[in-house]
């Protein structure tokens, strides 16, 4: 943790400019206080010993089409763990929840890796690592989900619903909940199992590739097709109706696509693989969202049966959770809907200028 600092921001207005220089001259000949330079921001990050942008959110590896394909999994997995750790204080702190987000983001791209292009490491290893992954996704996922759902509850508040005080009973069982899983969350990120996981990717990261092997780019190139082609084929497998478990395997499918997409980008002539990912992107918004809604739904009704059980809430409370749940279908409805359009449009258009991209050589030029 950085050594704590306060900032006093001092804002004129017009017509009082002489208080204006009157305070900031007072107040800068005060001890301990002194004029701020540069940005707030990139004070407040200098204050953790970081600096804004310091963890992209993007990955942008200069991998090259000939380079050994053990040597660049293992920058994609270097980099992403330099993301897992980089947000991991902030998750524990609980500065704000985009911290459990990014590391989240890390963690099921670290997953996709090694399950999509871990032929290149060592089976043993990666078989490990596949489980710990598994395992700490699931440890970072209850509170995740509650911090969504949360943000969900804030979209319906501002929708005018005029129903803040009767959800309130509801909205503090929530912030226990909450609260509950940060706090288990913390436990597993400073525990055993999460350092031994971090030595062992590390120690995989050290290791000297095998000699010889495939360059990376036709590794590539095969892997995006195959996860195309399954993309595809479960796409396809949806009909009209809300299959969830259809729906969540596209969503998933796309998501391994996505990553695959976004770790090779640089082995692609500039311009080619974003708006791929941009129509991915809005296939993965549409699938979450019909996700979340399922989900919201399902924990909305499971906390209404114990606060009942536990005497917490008025009927007030209840007829608002019922109109809460009401308006996450509803809300789930309409990105089911959204999915079938989009869906089309990505396995049209799009679909073929990436079936013409990885045809155009034996991989990436």
């Amino acid at each position: 943790m950085g050594t704590a600092s306060r900032t006093v921001l001092v804002e004129g207005f017009q017509g009082y400019e002489a208080a204006f220089d009157t305070t900031v001259s007072r107040l800068a000949a005060l001890e301990g206080l002194a004029p701020a330079e540069g940005d707030e921001l990139a004070e407040a990050a200098a204050a953790w010993g970081r600096q804004p942008g310091d963890v992209p959110s993007r990955l942008e590896l200069p991998l090259r089409p000939h380079q050994p394909a053990g040597e660049a999994v293992r920058l994609i997995l270097r980099a992403l763990l330099e993301a897992i750790l980089a947000n991991r204080e902030g998750v524990v702190e609980d500065l704000d929840t985009e911290f459990l987000h990014d590391l989240r983001v890390a963690v099921r791209r670290t997953r996709s890796a090694l399950r999509q292009l871990g032929g290149v490491l060592p089976s043993d290893e990666v078989a490990h690592l596949e489980d710990e992954f598994r395992w700490l996704a699931s440890v970072t996922g209850t509170c995740r989900d509650l911090d969504v759902f949360r943000l969900a509850v804030e979209s319906y508040l501002r929708t005018g619903s005029g129903l803040a005080a009767a959800l309130g009973p509801f909205l503090a069982h929530l912030a226990q909940h909450r609260a509950a899983a940060h706090r288990e969350l913390v436990r597993a990120l400073a525990g055993r199992r999460f350092s031994r996981l971090v030595q062992r990717l590390e120690a995989l990261l050290a290791s000297p590739p095998a000699g010889g092997g495939e360059p990376i780019g036709a590794v590539a190139g095969r892997a995006i097709q195959r996860a195309h082609a399954r993309l595809l084929r479960a796409g396809q497998r949806v009909g009209h109706g809300p299959d969830a478990a259809l729906l969540h395997r596209v969503r998933i499918e796309g998501k391994r696509l996505r990553y695959l997409l976004e770790f090779f980008a640089s082995l692609y002539p500039p311009g080619r693989i974003g708006p791929l990912v941009a129509r991915l992107k809005a296939l993965q918004d549409a699938l979450g969202g019909f996700h979340d809604a399922v989900v919201h739904t399902r924990r909305l009704l499971a906390m209404a049966e114990e606060m009942g059980t536990a005497g917490l809430g008025s009927p007030a409370t209840f007829l608002a959770m019922g109109r809460l749940a009401s308006w996450l279908e509803a809300q789930g409805e309409a990105h089911r809907q959204q999915f079938e359009e989009v869906f089309q449009a990505f396995s049209s258009a799009p679909s073929r200028r990436l079936r013409v991209l990885l045809q155009q050589e034996e991989g990436p030029s």
